[in-house]
């Protein structure tokens, strides 16, 4: 093998390998630290989507209570005010609007219903989780009964500071479903029925929703299987929190599951990001790489022509110098390789050859 080869192997593995090293411990050490902190800031987002949709019950349970905290409410459930009246005067459909409820019912101590007043809502425009197709305004009516009645949010027992808000799926609609004990202004009488509303997620609400959480949200139906889901209570909504899902190299998602004051899951909110830091750092890495590559290649070649013209060469002239010296009937002189390691084993070779030429005239004279 020619001293070029020997020297090409030695120097293309050792510069391959080195950079196959970086390349790992930049992605092990480097690219994991830019993954956590993007799986930390999903973390962050859902604790933020949790705070909104508390924020967002905290809202509409405030506008219940100033129905159900009102003296002219504890006397319709106290069958001392006429319902046409209150329904005419206090509870038509502009009030609805203004509130951005879709429904409101009182039901008396019994679990009765009293009075409801619908909206116009469209449901063409729900939000239908599901195979089940829109739902019919008299189905989402029994439905949310039905449900009310079952969950025992009808049944105030008397307290006047009674109060609930969750989400359920109603026909496969997201809904928040709120409920607020009748009483007095001052909130101080006992309870006489309880006051019910609720909202159906729509298109446009959702579209409006989403605008105040981190990434990409979309309602979904629970999920069952909920093993090393991490339990956040930290807030009145209860939720799970399941561990982070890559979908691919740029995004990731998580899913928050909401829960009922009794702890059963109805709903859940995936949240989807973008892997910001680990794309913008794996982007960048790269780059350097592919610089460090070029770098090192332009560096490499300028090693291997210092030593192609500066070693190599002179080296294949001191070869064939000496190769040549046999064929001569008179020892020649090497030529001058300058005054390195090169040159002075030049000149050493010519004061040998010289004492050479000196020894064989002086046997030549003694012969």
């Amino acid at each position: 093998m020619s001293l070029r080869k020997r020297l090409f192997s030695l120097f293309a593995p050792l510069l391959v390998v080195t950079l196959l090293i970086v390349q790992l411990l930049s992605d092990h050490l480097l690219l994991r630290r830019f993954d956590q902190q993007d799986e930390q800031n999903l973390q962050d987002a859902a604790s933020k989507a949790q705070q909104i949709l508390f924020d967002h019950i905290e809202q509409a349970a405030q506008l219940l209570r100033s129905y159900s905290w009102w003296d002219q409410s504890y006397a319709v459930a106290q069958a001392r005010s006429p319902v046409e009246r209150y329904l005419e005067e206090d509870l038509d459909d502009t009030e609805l609007d203004n509130y951005d409820f879709d429904f409101m019912a009182m039901f008396d101590a019994q679990g009765r219903l009293l009075l409801e007043r619908w909206g116009t809502f469209d449901t063409r425009e729900l939000l239908v989780l599901g195979p089940g197709g829109e739902p019919s305004r008299e189905d989402l009516r029994n439905d949310v009964y039905a449900r009310s009645a079952a969950t025992g949010i009808l049944d105030a027992k008397g307290d006047p500071r009674f109060t609930t808000a969750q989400f359920l799926l109603i026909h496969g609609v997201p809904t928040l479903l709120l409920s607020s004990a009748v009483t007095d202004s001052d909130g101080t009488a006992p309870a006489a029925g309880a006051f019910i509303a609720g909202r159906f997620f729509t298109t446009s609400r959702m579209t409006s929703l989403a605008h105040q959480f981190v990434g990409q949200v979309a309602f979904i139906p629970a999920v069952a299987d909920t093993t090393g889901w991490q339990p956040r209570h930290e807030a009145p909504l209860g939720a799970e929190v399941s561990p982070r899902e890559l979908l691919s190299d740029k995004r990731q998602s998580i899913l928050l599951q909401l829960d009922n004051p009794w702890q059963a899951p109805e709903l859940a909110l995936r949240i989807t990001t973008e892997r910001s830091n680990y794309n913008g750092a794996h982007d960048a890495l790269h780059f350097f790489l592919a610089i460090s590559f070029v770098i090192v290649l332009g560096a490499a070649l300028v090693v291997y022509m210092g030593l192609e013209f500066w070693l190599l060469r002179r080296l294949e002239v001191l070869n064939r110098e000496i190769d040549g010296i046999g064929e001569q009937t008179r020892l020649p002189k090497l030529a001058d390789l300058g005054r390195d390691e090169l040159g002075q084993l030049s000149s050493a070779l010519n004061s040998m050859l010289e004492r050479l030429e000196q020894s064989e005239q002086r046997d030549r004279a003694i012969l």
